[in-house]
């Protein structure tokens, strides 16, 4: 399989921002990445990544997840990752566990309801 070099897709849907990763997301990717979540924490909205059509993610995409998921929860908003069945990029959330600390699903309906939840505390 070959791979893509990584495309972003923005959709708003309701208070919720969908970001779409498509291809490869790698250290390359990191910045436009980081700079489409911090807009989205900084309006208020939920964020939903879906990486369905993800074909590969590196620790520097975990990070920038991580550190997005931080932004969010100070206004308390959660980042969710919309993810597919099994895959290389699922193998990369459970291994580094970061499937365990973000909420994470295989639909995006669900992943779009988790996001748009105010959460306290």
């Amino acid at each position: 399989m070959e791979l893509q070099s990584g495309v972003i897709e923005t959709e708003r849907r309701g208070e919720v921002v969908v970001l779409r990763l498509r291809g490869e997301h790698d250290i390359a990717s990191k910045s436009p990445l980081a700079d489409a979540l911090a807009d989205s924490a900084w309006e208020g909205s939920g964020v939903v990544v879906s990486l369905v059509k993800t074909q590969f993610i590196d620790s520097s995409v975990i990070n920038v997840f991580i550190r997005a998921d931080a932004q969010l929860r100070e206004r308390g908003k959660r980042l969710v990752l919309h993810v597919a069945t099994e895959s290389v990029v699922r193998r990369v959330l459970d291994l580094t566990q970061l499937s365990s600390n973000l909420p994470t699903t295989g639909s995006l309906e669900e992943a779009l309801v988790l996001a748009a939840r105010v959460e306290h505390g």
